[in-house]
């Protein structure tokens, strides 16, 4: 797959610098296992670059000489309204995002994209400073601070750094959770590949077993959930839950899913039946609160 990354004078180095260092890794790990390279990385500009800061980049391709892309990454600027106001520049992207299957930005580099009309009706995000001046430019109401956005043909990332989560969300999509996961290990990188989870937050007061029942079956519960994708979290014996009118849970669980499907697959798991007896008395009463977890603020 061919990744390329547009350049312009004044770009944020780490909108670029982050997808490529992620693409170019993530290609390194699957060859030192012995398979062919999944992604090849190039620079896009007609002449060599000044990034904000003063570093110099060299673009590897011409924008007339690229033909295709499966991936086309715009980055941002600080100063993205004279970016905006340079023909050459939205030009260049233009013709680059018909030729892309895909189109992702970093930053401020929505802003091209907006210009260009490719976030009407979407969900989108920018840098958390520029949501609001990004949706009124291009009246749109589907703006959000979040890491990134996903809307299949269309990816859009937050600020700087969000550039790398979400090239390894890409690398994830295109290539594997696995490959993903090790990358930003191999980056030394905290990703949460899990942006979008479903949650089920259950509140439990013990059963007749107390503690140890539930706990025992907690132990029989999480090999299956994590079976299902899922993953385990407890907080033991809260000490109060503000606003509660009554006796406090005596433990919470979250227990999270990559979506609403693996967790429909983890209820239904026969294997959950045989563990009923054990649940009954592990457990008194529950309240189960399910939904989509948001990282928007």
């Amino acid at each position: 797959m061919r990744i390329g990354l547009l350049l312009f004078d004044d770009v944020d180095l780490l909108d670029v610098g982050g997808p490529y260092e992620v693409f170019l890794t993530a290609s390194r790990l699957a060859e030192r296992d012995g398979h062919p390279a999944p992604f090849e990385v190039i620079t896009i500009g007609d002449a060599p670059v000044t990034a904000y800061g003063g570093m110099g980049l060299v673009p590897t391709h011409r924008v007339g000489d690229v033909e295709s892309l499966d991936v086309l990454i715009v980055p941002g600027a600080i100063a993205i309204d004279r970016v905006m106001g340079d023909p050459a520049i939205m030009d260049a992207a233009a013709r680059l995002v018909g030729r892309a299957d895909l189109t992702a930005s970093v930053c401020t580099g929505a802003f091209v994209l907006g210009k260009l009309g490719m976030l009407a009706g979407i969900g989108w995000t920018t840098h958390f400073e520029d949501v609001q001046d990004l949706a009124a430019l291009i009246g749109s109401d589907r703006g959000v601070v979040s890491p990134w956005v996903d809307e299949d043909s269309i990816v859009t990332a937050g600020g700087l750094s969000s550039g790398i989560a979400m090239a390894l969300h890409l690398v994830e999509r295109l290539a594997g959770r696995d490959l993903a996961v090790r990358t930003a290990r191999q980056l030394q990188y905290a990703w949460d590949p899990k942006l979008r989870e479903y949650v089920a937050v259950a509140l439990a007061w013990f059963g007749d077993g107390g503690r140890d029942a539930l706990h025992a079956y907690e132990r029989r519960v999480q090999p299956l959930v994590e079976e299902h994708g899922g993953t385990v979290d407890l907080i033991l014996e809260p000490s109060s839950v503000t606003g509660w009118d009554g006796l406090p849970p005596d433990e919470i669980h979250v227990l999270a899913f990559p979506d609403a499907r693996a967790f429909d697959a983890y209820v239904s798991d026969p294997r959950r039946a045989d563990l009923s007896s054990l649940r009954s008395e592990g457990v008194d009463r529950t309240i189960v609160l399910l939904g989509h977890r948001s990282r928007s603020f």
